[in-house]
């Protein structure tokens, strides 16, 4: 029983195991107490991993420990590492589905888009076990490797899928936005950042790619509008602040040659 009693201490210490639920880190750690605190975690649950041999824990248990010190790696920023321990939940439950689609996400992060693809349809045929959050995050994460690849079309397959499942991601809809930007496809992009910014008037990205297409449409007060309205959300940035001095020299060519 030694084995089991470290795992309630482990659960009494804000271990969780997400046996029906998954959940993809977006927001890689910064603060240093916060990152002691995960890495703690990490080593607590390699215990349980490693401890007694004469009772050894369930295999699908040990996938779910394997799964977690995956997702605390994620957040971390240790995306080799997570990969990793999914692979390892996977081999000791092949039907993981969780396990995969974070394993998708963190080969994304290292730019191995192809494998992050593989690994995302081989978890689309568990598609009907999922709960709707995860599909989500899998037809999010799918169409945003997509994007990264080019493969416009494709992607707004899966971003119409996580829509289908809930209209109010607002991230889904500005990424939808700008894969039918790249497609020159500008009032359907329009429709989508319009669509993100009622949901999250707070979303920095979007001003910036509404502003784009603002821009593309010479309707240089608008886009500034946008431009400024980004800038006030991030104070300082010099890139956006670039973006504005170029929408204003274009607005300023653009009157010369009007009059």
């Amino acid at each position: 029983m030694k084995r089991l009693s470290i795992l309630f201490l482990h659960v009494l210490l804000g271990v969780f195991f997400f046996c029906n639920e998954v959940l993809a880190i977006p927001q890689v750690c910064t603060d240093a107490q916060h990152e002691e605190d995960l890495q703690l975690r990490i080593d607590m649950l390699g215990e349980c991993l490693t401890g007694d041999e004469d009772e050894p824990l369930p295999l699908e248990f040990a996938a779910e420990v394997n799964r977690e010190r995956g997702l605390i790696m994620m957040e971390l920023g240790l995306f080799a590492e997570s990969i990793v321990e999914f692979t390892d939940a996977l081999a000791l439950n092949e039907k993981d589905a969780y396990s995969l689609i974070n394993r998708g996400v963190s080969y994304g992060k290292l730019g191995n888009f192809r494998q992050a693809i593989k690994d995302y349809k081989a978890a689309l045929a568990f598609e009907e076990s999922l709960a709707d959050e995860s599909l989500i995050l899998l037809f999010k994460n799918y169409g945003d490797t997509l994007y990264f690849q080019r493969r416009y079309e494709e992607a707004v397959e899966q971003y119409n899928r996580a829509l289908e499942l809930d209209s109010s991601q607002d991230q889904v809809l500005n990424n939808r936005g700008t894969c039918f930007q790249e497609m020159e496809r500008y009032k359907e992009a329009m429709v989508d950042y319009d669509s993100c910014l009622a949901i999250n008037s707070e979303n920095e990205t979007c001003y910036i790619n509404r502003a784009r297409v603002h821009l593309k449409n010479e309707d240089f007060d608008a886009s500034l509008q946008d431009y400024n309205r980004a800038v006030e959300l991030d104070p300082g940035n010099e890139e956006i602040l670039e973006l504005i001095d170029n929408a204003e020299r274009l607005r300023e060519e653009a009157e010369k040659e009007d009059e």
